[in-house]
Formats: structure tokens, sequence, C-alpha cells
């Protein structure tokens, strides 16, 4: 559903001279504050690594060289318990735009549902507010093409269905893929040498042609981004850049430069995976350089969920579970929020942020952080600044269960038939049960947990906001 069928209430911006747009109005509507009097950021880049775990950084693991990452979680606000919605990608990716859980629009696991044109997301707001919108790297909310077989679901007839390219959903420029691709190299299959099978696509009917994607699959993304932030500045329109890599998901092909530069094995699995993810971090050292150099830009950086499972070399950093999982080492990543200049972020330089957090509180922070001043419908986050304390939050994967309430957490294996209790700040790795010592505490977690579920189900029925 575009913007301009949803009126009648005013969408205000920071700037008059902005013309105002109409956008929803609805009963049960959050309304978001304004952090702070300064001026809206000209640049707003949203960075999503792929299967990195919380333990993937430098500042935890002194083998892994992300100096610029550790930098930026040093120089801004690293968010120390920030979760994903979900212990795979497609959800969170769906809660990122959104603000709401990805259950709500039926987007329970990777590469199932799609994100559906009635569902209001950040990009679409902010495109209405006068900002430019952009999308590079693994979309995975729908397939991208109706007309030739595409990576997992495009296609395919019985996935026309699941046709939701990010053109139509409000982007105005994209360099997409449906999924996952290599991390090196990522149109070459690394087994075979022939064609992956997966495309980067920038409008309909718009390939990108493979000979012009050959390198860092990280570095391919990341210069179409900078080109776009880039003419942003030029035209002097703010700007959302949506960048989600591919990295370090696998297949994790190996850069034969960052091996070579820093004496890395190519044999080694582990050696593959660290050059892959140093190769993320000098991206993030491009973005982050090129927002210095305009002035007031933001970066939120973080993953879209835990470690492959397995003996992989991803890392959880000694919390229990992985990809997959609603135990910590599933959902809890690595996240910072760092700004430039005087740009509206009322928090903290260099003070980790230690209360829960989620992907569902992106879009109304970012909305904050841009003085965009509009009431959404049936959201599950919050901005950051909104108040500093701690809301729960809950989550459903297949047969498990979560809800997280402070440093208290209650986690089921079997849709909520029973639980476990663990207090967070004194066992992060989920080891002690303390459902029979605390089973008071147990039983008003689960009976809020049953309440949030219960509106989720019930919010299936009827697509979009309202």
């Amino acid at each position: 559903m575009r913007l301009e069928s949803l009126g009648c209430e005013q969408l205000k911006t920071a700037d008059p001279a902005m013309p105002l747009v109409p956008i929803l109005t609805v009963a049960a509507a959050i309304a978001f504050q304004e952090p702070a009097a300064a001026p809206p950021p000209e640049a707003v880049v949203l960075v999503m690594a792929d299967d990195q775990g919380w333990g993937d950084v430098g500042l935890r693991d002194a083998s892994l060289r992300t100096p610029h990452l550790d930098a930026l979680l040093r120089d801004g606000v690293e968010l120390r318990r920030f979760y994903a919605a979900a212990p795979v990608c497609s959800p969170t990716r769906a809660s990122v735009l959104t603000g709401r859980h990805p259950a709500r629009m039926g987007i329970d696991g990777a590469n199932v549902g799609h994100l559906h044109a009635e569902e209001l997301h950040l990009g679409e707001v902010l495109g209405a507010a006068g900002w430019r919108t952009g999308f590079f790297g693994k979309w995975h909310l729908g397939t991208l093409t109706r007309d030739v077989v595409d990576s997992n679901r495009g296609g395919r007839p019985k996935h026309d269905a699941h046709h939701a390219p990010p053109w139509a959903h409000g982007f105005d420029e994209c360099f997409a893929t449906e999924a996952k691709v290599p991390t090196f190299d990522p149109m070459v299959d690394p087994n075979s040498g022939d064609a992956y099978g997966t495309r980067y696509w920038t409008g309909p009917a718009a390939v990108v042609s493979p000979d012009d994607l050959v390198g860092d699959d990280s570095a391919l993304i990341v210069a179409r981004a900078l080109e776009f932030i880039e003419r942003c500045t030029a035209e002097g329109r703010p700007s959302l850049t949506v960048v989600w890599l591919h990295a370090p998901h696998e297949p994790v092909t190996r850069s034969p430069e960052t091996l070579a530069r820093l004496s890395l094995d190519p044999a080694a699995e582990r050696d593959r995976y660290v050059a892959c993810l140093a190769d993320v971090d000098r991206q993030v050292g491009a973005l982050r350089a090129a927002l210095e150099a305009r002035g007031r830009g933001v970066i939120w950086y973080c993953s879209d969920n835990g470690p492959e499972h397995g003996t992989g070399p991803g890392s959880t950093g000694g919390l229990r579970g992985r990809k997959r999982d609603l135990y910590e080492g599933g959902i809890r990543v690595p996240a910072a929020l760092w700004w430039c200049g005087d740009a509206a972020v009322p928090l903290e330089r260099g003070r980790p942020l230690d209360r829960p957090a989620c992907t569902v509180d992106v879009l109304p922070t970012v909305l904050g952080i841009a003085s965009v001043d509009v009431s959404l419908p049936r959201l599950d986050g919050r901005s950051l600044f909104t108040t500093a304390e701690a809301q729960p939050y809950g989550f459903r994967t297949r047969r498990q269960r979560a809800w997280i309430d402070g440093v208290w957490k209650i986690h089921s294996n079997d849709r909520g038939t029973s639980w476990t209790l663990h207090h967070l700040g004194q066992d992060p790795a989920e080891a002690r049960d303390l459902a029979k010592e605390e089973s008071e505490r147990l039983g008003r977690m689960v009976n809020a947990f049953a309440a949030w579920e219960r509106d989720v189900i019930a919010d299936r029925a009827v697509p979009g906001p309202r």
C-alpha cells in the first residue's frame, strides 16, 4: 500500500519548508518523541552483517582483525544486550524495517512469506518526509523476479505470490540479491566454479553483469551505497541507506588479498573467516569515513542472528546456543549506534547501553533521530530515547518461545508447555534454571508472554497497518 493512499493526517518534519505528505492515523498508534533540539542527520546508514556472532568482534576476541568495528563500538554506543527479533535472517530483516515482530507478518523463517505491500516501513516513511532511500545487499524479504529462476524462490511459479522486491517497497535505488551469495566473487560457486544461481538486481528485469561482480562482495555492496550517499549529498537531500551484507554467512570464500595481507592460511576455515570479517571491517571504516566527511551522520550496525550451527568458526562469546536457537547465542548479536557531528542522538558517546534493545526498536529510534513526527500502528518496538526503563521482548520460532524482561528470561523448547527461567545478569550462559526458586516470577512472565503471543496471533489475521 502506498503512502498516498493512506490519508488523512499530515506527516510533520523538522524542516518547515518541506511539503507535508499524507500518513496513516490510527487509534492504536505509538507517537515518537523528538530526541533532542538538534538538526536531523544528513545520512542514516543501517548496516547488518549476516550470521555474525556476539563474540565475533575484536573487542571480545583478540584474534579477529576488526579495528573499525571496535572503534564504532567504543566511539558510539555499544548496545551490549541487543537482540535480533528472530534467530534466522528473514524475520529479523522484517522487524528492522517495520518495527513489528515478524510473526505478525507471517515471516516465521528464512525463505518464508514476504514483506506485504500493506506493511508500512521505515524507507516509505522517510521517503514521504523528503528523504532519499537506497537498499544494497541481501533482501531476503521476497523474490525479485517472476521471469527467471533466481536464488532460493525467484522465478518458480509456486512462489509467485512472494514477489516483493525492494523497488516495489519505496526504495529509490537498489542493488539487491534475493538471498545469500559467496562472500568473494559472489556470482561463482566456490565448489564447482559454475554460476552460483543468484543475481544482483537494480530494478525490474535489471540484472547486473557478472563481469562487474568480481572480488569482495562486501566491497561491491558498499561501493554502490557510497555512490548513492554521495549523490544524495550533492542533491542536498537526507538519505537512508540500508546496507545488508552477506558476510560472514556461508559460503565464506577467501579474499586472496586480505589473506595475504594478514598472513592467513587460505586452506584453514578459521583463517578464511577471520579474513572475511576483516573485509567487512574495512567497509565499515569506509562508511564511517564517508559520513565524517559530510558532517552529520548515523550508523547503526548489527547482525541478523547468531553464528551458524555446528562447529563452525563463528563465536557467541560464551553464550548458549547458536543460529536457529532462542538461547542468547542465537539472538544476542553485536550492535553499535554511532554518529558524527551534532546529529540528534541523546546518548553518551562511549558509554555502553546495558539494558535490552531489539531490532524492532530500529524504526522508532531512527524516526526520532530524523525528527520525523509520525504515529504508526501496532508496533512492538519503541525509541531507545523515550525512556531509560527496559521493555520486555517476546520471541517465537518453530517450537521455541522466549520472553525477556530486564535481566530475567524465560525459555521454552515445546511451544510454551514447559519453561526455564534464567537471570541473565548473573548467568548470561543460561546454565542455571531458577524456575523452582522463582516460581511466582516465572508465572508472571509466562502470563505476560501468553498475552503478547495472543496479540501477535490475532494480528496475523489482519495484514498491514490498522
